[in-house]
């Protein structure tokens, strides 16, 4: 093995090192006691371990109902974000009709627009309609977004050719049954690659839910956890939060494991594409 890979092989292990530490310290300071928390060094040795921050979270929040929350939430608008962005992706890629260049355009221009530019009008919105503080609020902001159908608008422009699009049309098949039955078996890395990044996303939105919800019981993970910050229990509520956290990213983590090959199949296939 030359110098060269050694050292390759060290950067890399510095970066994963780097990179899983922070994570480390977030769970096992989940199990420590307040003050080996903060105890520095020493305090990324295991030690004194218990399960008092995850009962001291649970007497503070209902936080199986904030996880079942992000879950539904994130669920539900990656679900329905994958829907509109195949069939909005597949009608850019492949049809022609009137202003095609200018409405892609202006779905491009809303992938650069800041999410806070947005938020007053979306929350009169909401409030117009009476949805505040429900599922509708929180999922049907993330559902249709410019980015998803940037993303399968260039993937399906790559991986379906045009002419098995014309024989199945040949064949009587409708546009829906294109869809469904040509388009998405062909696209299924993109739309894999897709979902894990969406639900990361709607996972981790703290802006919109916090604006939007205004009970501990609608609350999802991010705002559940920025709301023990305002408890007044300082370094005694530390562990709680830590635990918080910990609930939280687990999902997301276990959503990679399982989707991995997937998500990194759809990024290097779209790349090449």
């Amino acid at each position: 093995m030359s110098l060269g890979q050694n050292a390759r092989r060290l950067l890399i292990a510095a970066a994963v090192l780097l990179s899983l530490g922070p994570f480390y310290k977030l769970v096992l300071g989940s199990f420590q006691p307040p003050d080996r928390i903060i105890g520095g060094v020493d305090s990324l040795v295991p030690r004194d371990l218990s399960l008092n921050n995850y009962d001291a979270l649970f007497d503070l929040l209902p936080i199986g109902r904030n996880v079942l929350n992000s879950f539904v939430v994130a669920t539900l608008a990656t679900v329905l974000t994958l829907v509109t962005s195949v069939l909005a992706g597949y009608a850019f890629a492949k049809h022609e009709f009137r202003f095609k260049s200018l409405l892609f355009g202006l779905v491009l221009g809303t992938i650069a627009l800041p999410v806070t530019t947005v938020i007053i009008p979306l929350f009169l919105q909401m409030r117009d309609l009476g949805w505040l503080n429900s599922y509708q609020a929180l999922v049907l902001p993330l559902v249709a977004n410019g980015f998803g159908i940037f993303w399968m608008r260039q993937y399906i422009a790559g991986a379906v050719p045009d002419e098995l699009l014309d024989a199945a049309r040949l064949d009587g098949a409708s546009e829906l049954y294109i869809v469904r039955r040509v388009v998405v078996p062909l696209v299924r890395p993109g739309l894999a690659a897709l979902a894990c990044l969406w639900f990361m996303n709607a996972w981790n939105d703290y802006l919109w839910p916090l604006i939007a919800t205004s009970t501990t019981t609608m609350f999802t993970v991010p705002v559940a956890v920025g709301s023990m910050i305002g408890f007044g229990g300082g370094l005694r509520t530390l562990g709680a939060v830590l635990a918080a956290a910990t609930i939280g990213v687990a999902p997301l983590l276990v959503l990679f494991f399982l989707l991995r090959k997937q998500f990194v199949a759809g990024l290097v296939e779209g790349a090449v594409k």
